[in-house]
């Protein structure tokens, strides 16, 4: 039953992801926790997270993508560091503070894609180099920790929405980052011994 539950859980929130273009860990996370442990729900949504991105980097061409990543290298970069961090943390953080840290980022995230934020991409075109990439290494290493932790990728989303690249564009970047790190996740899950002694591999596929 319960198996049943988290399938269906699943293929909501690819649905929702289909429509929308992302949202499917807010959905599963959500959802999954109140089935699993908060850390469990985290870690089984690494893989289908990584396989619904695999089709968002096939519409766009693989050399667009390079050029994309070239150019965002440092987002790229801190993104994947935070991320490492942040899969440290799951193993280290109790599970009803873990609870606590999903919800306040859940409601946040709902109140700047509901509520809107006054923030135009043009003030961070404004901002002198090194600052706007003090500010980029900062919100990537902040946003790949979070979804380190916690298999929710809100923050880099919103991030990239501000930057209002072309929707291709967005596609691209966002589908190969969430792709790539999505298998390192996978790599340190492993490591850490998250996926031993549960069934939650076996659930994730």
């Amino acid at each position: 039953m319960e198996s049943a539950f988290i399938f269906f859980i699943l293929i909501f929130a690819g649905l929702i992801k289909g429509f929308v273009g992302f949202g499917e860990a807010v959905i599963g996370v959500s959802l999954i926790s109140l089935i699993l442990s908060p850390r469990e729900a985290v870690v089984l949504m690494i893989i289908p997270i990584m396989v619904s991105n695999i089709s968002l980097v096939r519409e766009v061409e693989p050399s667009t993508v390079e050029v994309l990543v070239s150019s965002h290298r440092i987002l790229v970069s801190s993104i994947f560091g935070g991320t490492v961090l942040g899969m440290f943390f799951l193993g280290m953080i109790p599970s009803n503070l873990l609870s606590l840290i999903i919800g306040i980022i859940l409601v946040l995230y709902s109140v700047i894609k509901f509520e809107g934020l006054n923030l135009h991409p043009s003030y961070f075109r404004q901002l002198p180099d090194k600052v706007g990439n003090s500010l980029t290494f900062l919100l990537g290493s902040l946003g790949g920790f979070i979804f380190g932790s916690t298999s929710i990728g809100a923050l880099i989303v919103i991030y990239l929405e501000y930057l209002e690249l072309p929707r291709k564009k967005f596609i691209g970047i966002l589908g190969f980052v969430f792709l790539l790190i999505s298998a390192v996740r996978i790599g340190f899950s492993y490591y850490l011994g998250y996926y031993t002694g549960s069934n939650i591999l076996y659930l994730s596929v």
